[in-house]
C-alpha cells in the first residue's frame, strides 16, 4: 500500500462546495480531518513468491484480508490530526507447497494457537499518530506490536501530497529511506506521484517507487525489490477522501543465493474506504458547519 501496507485518507482541496473541480484546473491537495470521525478501510492483499535455489523451485502464496479502523481523536488549529489505528478483523491464508495455514479472527475453528497474539490485538488500538495536512507523521506512539500482524510503516500511513497547487500532468516527489535488516542499514528511495486526471470530482494519482542507490549484492536486492510498489490513488474531491488505492509489485532478482537461483515476487494490494465511512465523514462535516 501504499501501505502493504499498507496498507490511506482524507481531504484535499479547499474548493467551494457549489463549484465542481474542473478537469484542467490546478487543485490544492491537503488532508483535513474532523474530530470524532471513524474511518473504516477494507484491505485485500495477495502475494505470490517463487524461489529457485540450485535449480530447485518452491512456490508460496499469501492472502491477507483485513478491516482497519481510524478514529480521529483530535485536530489542532493547524490541521494536524491525532489518529488512533486498529484492526477489526484479520483473515489470512498461506500455502507453501502442500502445506497450508488458514486464520480468521471471527471463526474459532480457524485460529491456530501460534496466532494467539493476533487475536489478543484485534479490535484494540495498535498505535496513535499525529499527522500533518500534507501527510507527514509528526509523532507516533506504539500501543501494541503483536507478532504476525502486518504493521504499516508510520511514514507511509498517508501518501505525501504536493505542497503547491497542481494541474493534471503535474508531479511531485518524496524521498525517504528504507531500513534493510540484512545489512543493518538504510537505503535511499524516492516516490514519484503524478496527478493523471480530474473527472467527476475524482483526482486520479499514479505513483511509482525507485531505489536511488546502487545495489550490487543480490541478497540485498531481493529484500529491496519488495519495497518498490507502483499503483493508483483515487481521491474524491467532493467528499475530501482517498476512497481507493491499488498497489502492485512484480519483480525478479537472479543470483540472490548463487548462480542457479532466482527470487520472484508478485503482489497486489487493494484498499478502499467503506461507504459508511464516507457518509459518516460527510455527516460530521455538515454537523460542524
Amino acid at each position: 500500500m501504499y501501505r502493504l501496507i499498507s496498507l490511506v485518507v482524507i481531504i484535499c482541496g479547499f474548493l467551494p462546495r457549489s463549484i465542481p473541480a474542473q478537469e484542467n484546473t490546478a487543485v490544492s491537495l491537503a488532508y483535513r480531518f474532523e474530530t470524532g470521525q471513524i474511518l473504516d478501510f477494507e484491505v485485500r492483499q495477495k502475494t505470490d513468491i517463487k524461489t529457485t535455489i540450485q535449480g530447485q523451485g518452491s512456490d508460496a502464496t499469501i492472502v491477507n484480508n483485513s478491516l482497519r479502523r481510524w478514529i480521529v481523536k483530535e485536530v489542532d488549529n493547524k490541521g494536524n490530526a491525532t489518529i488512533e489505528l486498529s484492526t477489526l478483523r484479520v483473515q489470512m491464508h498461506s500455502k507453501e507447497g502442500l502445506a497450508s495455514v488458514e486464520f480468521d479472527s471471527e471463526d474459532s475453528t480457524k485460529q491456530p494457537a501460534k496466532y494467539q497474539s493476533i487475536m489478543n490485538a484485534v479490535g484494540k488500538p495498535l498505535s496513535r499518530i499525529r499527522i500533518s495536512p500534507q501527510g507527514t507523521v509528526l509523532d507516533e506512539q506504539k500501543l501494541l506490536n503483536p507478532k504476525g500482524l502486518a504493521q504499516v510503516d508510520s511514514s507511509k500511513i498517508l501518501p505525501p501530497l504536493s505542497d503547491q497547487p497542481i494541474k493534471p500532468g503535474g508531479s511531485w516527489k518524496h524521498q525517504y529511506e528504507i531500513p534493510v535488516i540484512r545489512a543493518a542499514t538504510r537505503f535511499p528511495a524516492r516516490q514519484t506521484f503524478t496527478l493523471k486526471s480530474i473527472k467527476n470530482n475524482t483526482a486520479v494519482i499514479a505513483f511509482k517507487t525507485e531505489i536511488i542507490a546502487p545495489v550490487s549484492n543480490p541478497q540485498l536486492a531481493a529484500e529491496l525489490v519488495q519495497h518498490r510498489p507502483s499503483g493508483t490513488i483515487h481521491f474524491d474531491l467532493r467528499q475530501g477522501q482517498i476512497v481507493a488505492q491499488t498497489s502492485n509489485l512484480d519483480e525478479t532478482v537472479v543470483g540472490f543465493a548463487g548462480p542457479a537461483s532466482a527470487f520472484q515476487i508478485k503482489s497486489t494490494s487493494i484498499e478502499r474506504l467503506i461507504d459508511d465511512s464516507i457518509k459518516n465523514a460527510s455527516a460530521t462535516r455538515q454537523a460542524r458547519d
